[in-house]
Protein backbone atom coordinates (compact mmCIF):
# COMPACT_ATOMS: atom_id res chain seq x y z
CA UNK A 1 0.00 0.00 0.00
CA UNK A 2 1.38 3.38 -0.96
CA UNK A 3 1.88 6.19 1.54
CA UNK A 4 -0.92 8.21 -0.12
CA UNK A 5 -3.35 5.29 0.15
CA UNK A 6 -2.47 4.71 3.81
CA UNK A 7 -3.18 8.37 4.51
CA UNK A 8 -6.57 8.12 2.78
CA UNK A 9 -7.54 5.08 4.86
CA UNK A 10 -6.50 6.81 8.09
CA UNK A 11 -8.46 9.96 7.25
CA UNK A 12 -11.52 7.93 6.23
CA UNK A 13 -11.40 5.96 9.48
CA UNK A 14 -11.12 9.15 11.46
CA UNK A 15 -14.16 10.63 9.71
CA UNK A 16 -16.18 7.48 10.39
CA UNK A 17 -15.12 7.63 14.03
CA UNK A 18 -16.24 11.23 14.35
CA UNK A 19 -19.61 10.41 12.76
CA UNK A 20 -20.12 7.48 15.16
CA UNK A 21 -19.27 9.64 18.17
CA UNK A 22 -21.59 12.41 16.96
CA UNK A 23 -24.46 9.95 16.47
CA UNK A 24 -23.90 8.49 19.91
CA UNK A 25 -23.90 11.95 21.46
CA UNK A 26 -27.10 12.89 19.64
CA UNK A 27 -28.76 9.68 20.85
CA UNK A 28 -27.76 10.40 24.46
CA UNK A 29 -29.14 13.94 24.22
CA UNK A 30 -32.40 12.66 22.76
CA UNK A 31 -32.77 10.09 25.54
CA UNK A 32 -31.97 12.74 28.13
CA UNK A 33 -34.55 15.16 26.74
CA UNK A 34 -37.25 12.52 26.56
CA UNK A 35 -36.92 11.93 30.29
CA UNK A 36 -37.83 15.52 31.13
CA UNK A 37 -40.88 17.72 30.82
CA UNK A 38 -41.99 20.54 28.53
CA UNK A 39 -39.34 23.10 27.62
CA UNK A 40 -39.35 26.72 26.54
CA UNK A 41 -36.57 27.57 24.11
CA UNK A 42 -35.09 30.41 22.11
CA UNK A 43 -32.24 30.35 19.61
CA UNK A 44 -29.66 30.38 22.40
CA UNK A 45 -31.36 29.13 25.58
CA UNK A 46 -33.32 26.01 26.40
CA UNK A 47 -34.90 25.56 29.82
CA UNK A 48 -35.93 22.08 30.87
CA UNK A 49 -37.41 21.28 34.23
CA UNK A 50 -39.10 18.64 36.36
CA UNK A 51 -40.19 18.60 39.97
CA UNK A 52 -36.71 17.70 41.15
CA UNK A 53 -34.26 20.06 39.47
CA UNK A 54 -33.63 23.16 37.41
CA UNK A 55 -31.12 23.28 34.63
CA UNK A 56 -29.84 25.51 31.86
CA UNK A 57 -30.96 28.98 30.94
CA UNK A 58 -29.96 32.42 32.12
CA UNK A 59 -30.86 32.69 35.79
CA UNK A 60 -29.66 36.30 36.09
CA UNK A 61 -32.59 38.08 34.42
CA UNK A 62 -34.01 41.03 36.32
CA UNK A 63 -37.44 41.38 34.73
CA UNK A 64 -40.47 39.19 34.24
CA UNK A 65 -40.06 39.34 30.47
CA UNK A 66 -38.34 35.99 30.07
CA UNK A 67 -40.11 35.03 26.86
CA UNK A 68 -40.16 37.25 23.80
CA UNK A 69 -41.02 37.16 20.11
CA UNK A 70 -39.34 34.35 18.24
CA UNK A 71 -39.68 31.76 21.00
CA UNK A 72 -40.89 28.43 19.76
CA UNK A 73 -42.76 26.01 21.97
CA UNK A 74 -45.03 23.08 21.31
CA UNK A 75 -46.32 21.31 24.40
CA UNK A 76 -47.71 18.39 22.41
CA UNK A 77 -44.29 17.65 20.90
CA UNK A 78 -42.63 17.86 24.30
CA UNK A 79 -45.10 15.45 25.91
CA UNK A 80 -45.37 13.02 23.00
CA UNK A 81 -44.10 9.57 23.88
CA UNK A 82 -43.98 10.13 27.64
CA UNK A 83 -45.18 7.34 29.91
CA UNK A 84 -47.99 7.89 32.41
CA UNK A 85 -45.50 8.13 35.27
CA UNK A 86 -43.45 10.72 33.39
CA UNK A 87 -46.53 12.84 32.69
CA UNK A 88 -47.41 12.76 36.39
CA UNK A 89 -44.02 14.33 37.22
CA UNK A 90 -45.28 17.85 36.55
CA UNK A 91 -44.34 20.86 38.61
CA UNK A 92 -47.18 21.64 41.05
CA UNK A 93 -49.53 20.19 38.43
CA UNK A 94 -48.20 22.29 35.53
CA UNK A 95 -46.34 20.98 32.49
CA UNK A 96 -45.19 24.46 31.45
CA UNK A 97 -45.46 26.83 34.38
CA UNK A 98 -45.92 30.59 34.17
CA UNK A 99 -46.08 32.96 37.15
CA UNK A 100 -47.55 36.48 36.97
CA UNK A 101 -45.01 39.17 37.88
CA UNK A 102 -46.99 42.41 38.22
CA UNK A 103 -47.61 45.23 40.68
CA UNK A 104 -51.39 44.93 40.41
CA UNK A 105 -53.09 42.58 37.95
CA UNK A 106 -52.18 40.85 34.69
CA UNK A 107 -55.08 40.99 32.24
CA UNK A 108 -56.22 37.81 30.51
CA UNK A 109 -57.90 38.54 27.20
CA UNK A 110 -60.09 36.53 24.86
CA UNK A 111 -57.77 37.21 21.90
CA UNK A 112 -54.01 37.98 21.67
CA UNK A 113 -54.51 41.73 21.45
CA UNK A 114 -54.56 44.70 23.79
CA UNK A 115 -58.08 45.37 22.50
CA UNK A 116 -59.28 41.83 23.24
CA UNK A 117 -62.20 41.30 25.62
CA UNK A 118 -61.13 40.88 29.25
CA UNK A 119 -62.02 37.43 30.58
CA UNK A 120 -60.02 37.41 33.82
CA UNK A 121 -57.12 38.78 35.81
CA UNK A 122 -54.07 37.24 37.46
CA UNK A 123 -52.71 38.75 40.65
CA UNK A 124 -48.99 38.88 41.34
CA UNK A 125 -47.79 35.32 41.94
CA UNK A 126 -50.76 33.59 40.29
CA UNK A 127 -49.84 30.53 38.23
CA UNK A 128 -50.87 29.41 34.77
CA UNK A 129 -50.29 26.68 32.23
CA UNK A 130 -48.62 28.07 29.09
CA UNK A 131 -49.91 26.38 25.95
CA UNK A 132 -48.34 28.53 23.25
CA UNK A 133 -46.40 31.73 22.58
CA UNK A 134 -47.31 33.99 19.65
CA UNK A 135 -44.70 35.83 17.60
CA UNK A 136 -45.86 39.20 18.94
CA UNK A 137 -45.39 38.40 22.63
CA UNK A 138 -48.68 36.89 23.78
CA UNK A 139 -49.00 33.67 25.76
CA UNK A 140 -51.99 31.36 25.35
CA UNK A 141 -52.60 30.33 28.95
CA UNK A 142 -55.03 28.71 31.35
CA UNK A 143 -55.08 29.85 34.98
CA UNK A 144 -57.64 28.07 37.12
CA UNK A 145 -60.81 28.05 35.03
CA UNK A 146 -59.80 31.09 32.97
CA UNK A 147 -58.33 30.52 29.51
CA UNK A 148 -57.11 33.27 27.23
CA UNK A 149 -54.07 35.36 26.33
CA UNK A 150 -51.68 37.33 28.54
CA UNK A 151 -48.66 39.48 27.74
CA UNK A 152 -45.35 37.66 28.15
CA UNK A 153 -43.85 40.93 29.44
CA UNK A 154 -45.36 40.10 32.83
CA UNK A 155 -44.85 36.34 33.04
CA UNK A 156 -42.01 34.54 34.76
CA UNK A 157 -41.11 31.31 33.02
CA UNK A 158 -38.50 28.56 33.12
CA UNK A 159 -36.15 28.50 36.14
CA UNK A 160 -37.36 31.87 37.44
CA UNK A 161 -40.98 30.66 37.51
CA UNK A 162 -39.99 27.51 39.36
CA UNK A 163 -37.89 29.39 41.89
CA UNK A 164 -40.76 31.83 42.49
CA UNK A 165 -43.23 28.96 42.88
CA UNK A 166 -41.09 27.44 45.61
CA UNK A 167 -41.18 30.77 47.46
CA UNK A 168 -44.92 31.41 47.26
CA UNK A 169 -46.54 27.95 47.37
CA UNK A 170 -49.32 28.15 49.95
CA UNK A 171 -52.07 25.92 51.39
CA UNK A 172 -55.31 26.30 49.44
CA UNK A 173 -58.79 25.19 50.55
CA UNK A 174 -60.97 23.74 47.78
CA UNK A 175 -64.69 23.37 48.48
CA UNK A 176 -66.05 19.84 48.09
CA UNK A 177 -69.77 20.61 47.91
CA UNK A 178 -72.28 23.14 46.62
CA UNK A 179 -73.42 26.08 48.72
CA UNK A 180 -70.64 25.78 51.30
CA UNK A 181 -71.10 28.48 53.94
CA UNK A 182 -68.35 30.93 54.78
CA UNK A 183 -68.76 32.50 58.23
CA UNK A 184 -67.55 35.50 60.21
CA UNK A 185 -66.24 33.32 63.06
CA UNK A 186 -65.26 29.65 63.53
CA UNK A 187 -68.69 28.45 64.71
CA UNK A 188 -72.19 27.84 63.38
CA UNK A 189 -73.78 30.49 65.61
CA UNK A 190 -72.32 33.45 63.72
CA UNK A 191 -73.44 35.13 60.51
CA UNK A 192 -72.88 33.64 57.06
CA UNK A 193 -70.82 35.92 54.82
CA UNK A 194 -71.40 34.04 51.59
CA UNK A 195 -71.88 30.60 50.07
CA UNK A 196 -69.41 29.03 47.67
CA UNK A 197 -69.90 26.59 44.79
CA UNK A 198 -68.07 23.30 44.52
CA UNK A 199 -64.45 23.64 43.42
CA UNK A 200 -63.95 27.21 44.70
CA UNK A 201 -60.38 27.83 45.88
CA UNK A 202 -59.36 30.17 48.70
CA UNK A 203 -56.04 30.86 50.40
CA UNK A 204 -55.71 29.28 53.84
CA UNK A 205 -54.46 31.52 56.65
CA UNK A 206 -54.64 28.90 59.40
CA UNK A 207 -56.06 25.45 60.12
CA UNK A 208 -57.67 25.60 63.57
CA UNK A 209 -57.82 22.75 66.09
CA UNK A 210 -61.62 22.96 66.41
CA UNK A 211 -62.33 21.77 62.87
CA UNK A 212 -62.42 25.17 61.18
CA UNK A 213 -60.19 26.76 58.56
CA UNK A 214 -59.35 30.47 58.53
CA UNK A 215 -59.44 31.83 54.98
CA UNK A 216 -58.52 34.94 53.04
CA UNK A 217 -61.78 36.08 51.45
CA UNK A 218 -61.32 39.26 49.40
CA UNK A 219 -58.51 40.37 51.76
CA UNK A 220 -60.72 39.76 54.81
CA UNK A 221 -60.55 36.91 57.34
CA UNK A 222 -63.34 34.35 57.09
CA UNK A 223 -63.98 30.80 58.29
CA UNK A 224 -65.18 27.56 56.77
CA UNK A 225 -65.76 24.11 58.25
CA UNK A 226 -62.96 21.66 57.46
CA UNK A 227 -65.68 19.07 56.69
CA UNK A 228 -66.42 20.82 53.40
CA UNK A 229 -62.96 21.63 52.06
CA UNK A 230 -59.78 19.87 51.06
CA UNK A 231 -56.58 21.67 52.02
CA UNK A 232 -53.37 21.11 50.06
CA UNK A 233 -50.38 23.17 48.89
CA UNK A 234 -51.17 24.90 45.60
CA UNK A 235 -50.36 27.96 43.57
CA UNK A 236 -53.08 30.59 43.36
CA UNK A 237 -54.77 31.21 40.02
CA UNK A 238 -56.73 33.86 38.11
CA UNK A 239 -60.24 35.05 38.85
CA UNK A 240 -62.95 35.76 36.30
CA UNK A 241 -64.30 39.21 35.56
CA UNK A 242 -67.57 38.17 37.20
CA UNK A 243 -65.77 37.35 40.45
CA UNK A 244 -63.79 40.56 40.20
CA UNK A 245 -66.95 42.63 39.86
CA UNK A 246 -69.25 40.76 42.26
CA UNK A 247 -66.91 38.87 44.62
CA UNK A 248 -65.43 35.38 44.89
CA UNK A 249 -67.88 32.52 44.58
CA UNK A 250 -70.29 34.45 42.34
CA UNK A 251 -70.92 32.56 39.11
CA UNK A 252 -71.96 33.92 35.74
CA UNK A 253 -75.27 32.08 36.13
CA UNK A 254 -76.04 33.90 39.39
CA UNK A 255 -75.24 37.25 37.80
CA UNK A 256 -77.38 36.47 34.73
CA UNK A 257 -80.36 35.51 36.91
CA UNK A 258 -80.09 38.72 38.94
CA UNK A 259 -79.78 40.86 35.81
CA UNK A 260 -82.83 39.15 34.29
CA UNK A 261 -84.89 39.65 37.47
CA UNK A 262 -84.01 43.34 37.78
CA UNK A 263 -85.79 44.23 34.55
CA UNK A 264 -89.15 43.45 36.23
CA UNK A 265 -88.63 45.74 39.23
CA UNK A 266 -91.58 48.14 39.56
CA UNK A 267 -94.21 45.81 38.10
CA UNK A 268 -97.44 45.23 40.13
CA UNK A 269 -97.50 43.11 43.29
CA UNK A 270 -100.32 40.56 43.08
CA UNK A 271 -100.95 38.14 45.93
CA UNK A 272 -100.63 34.60 44.56
CA UNK A 273 -99.59 35.92 41.17
CA UNK A 274 -96.79 34.45 39.07
CA UNK A 275 -96.67 36.82 36.08
CA UNK A 276 -93.50 38.86 35.83
CA UNK A 277 -95.31 41.53 33.80
CA UNK A 278 -98.94 41.53 35.07
CA UNK A 279 -98.03 40.94 38.71
CA UNK A 280 -96.59 38.43 41.18
CA UNK A 281 -95.97 38.00 44.89
CA UNK A 282 -92.56 37.19 46.39
CA UNK A 283 -92.65 33.42 45.92
CA UNK A 284 -94.29 33.70 42.50
CA UNK A 285 -91.63 36.17 41.38
CA UNK A 286 -88.78 33.90 42.50
CA UNK A 287 -90.42 30.86 40.91
CA UNK A 288 -90.93 32.61 37.57
CA UNK A 289 -87.46 34.14 37.45
CA UNK A 290 -85.73 30.89 38.34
Amino acid sequence: MTKKRKLTVIVTSAVVGVVVIACAAELLVALHNKKHKASVSSNEVTWTYTTNFLEGGDKTGTTGAVMSAGIEKDIDDNLEGLTASEEEATYYGYHNLGIASVDNHLNIRETPSGDGKLVGKMSNGDACEIYEITDDGWAHIKSGEIEGYASTDFLLTGPMALAKANEIITPIATTTGEGVRVREAPNTECSVITQLPKGEELKVLEELDNGWVKLDLDDEEAYISSDYVEVEPKLTTAISMTELLYGQGVSNVRVDICQYAKQFIGNPYVWGGTSLTRGADCSGFVMSVY
